[in-house]
């Protein structure tokens, strides 16, 4: 497999045969395109369209802004899901606060969120929706953009090894977190935050 270096000269390829480890991946450039672990093969994905970040930016805004005690919320880190797996969700609320720390360790994760926009459908989100709950992830939450006007959130918490649907909300209405969790309108996301 051949994949191109992301960072410096994007033009020279960084040749790789077999499967990848987790150290070998850490050593990928950082700056680039999304990638993530799954068993020894790399995902890659373009950066998604500026409403998906805009929705991350401002969820993860309003969900540190609660003042979560002894939990930070971080956007797109590096999660270790198992060996040789590490995902990058949207948004990862934690109980590991060191900054120096590369991958995050799923035991230590409280939720994950992923924003699902036209631009990242597909097999992918499915399997790392499997791949959240294989992990034990308590909280699971998707937003969904049907388009810049309406989104879905969807509460999920894990229950016998698979997500369940927690709660539902629409624009104008509010979703009921877990505590310590604040509610949310999907309608906020929406909205410049001030």
């Amino acid at each position: 497999m051949v994949v191109f270096a992301v960072g410096g000269d994007f033009t020279a390829p960084w040749s790789h045969t077999g499967v990848w480890t987790e150290e070998e991946y850490l050593k990928l450039p950082s700056d680039g395109p999304k990638v993530e672990l799954v068993g020894g093969s790399l995902l890659v994905s373009p950066a998604p369209g500026k409403p998906h970040q805009r929705i991350v930016r401002r969820l993860a805004t309003l969900m540190e802004s609660a003042g979560l005690p002894d939990l930070v919320t971080e956007t797109e880190i590096n999660v270790r899901i198992a060996e040789d797996v590490i995902l990058i969700p949207d948004i990862v609320v934690t109980s590991e606060t060191d900054d120096k720390v590369i991958v995050h360790d799923a035991a230590h994760v409280r939720m994950v969120v992923e924003v699902r926009s036209p631009s990242n459908q597909g097999q992918k989100w499915i399997k790392k929706y499997a791949l959240y709950a294989q992990a034990g992830i308590p909280w699971f939450m998707v937003v969904e953009m049907d388009d810049e006007r309406h989104l879905t959130m969807i509460l999920q918490r894990l229950e016998g090894g698979t997500y369940v649907e927690a709660a539902r909300a629409r624009c104008g209405e509010k979703l009921k977190l877990p505590d310590p969790f604040p509610s949310i309108d999907p309608a906020d996301l929406l909205r410049p935050l001030l």
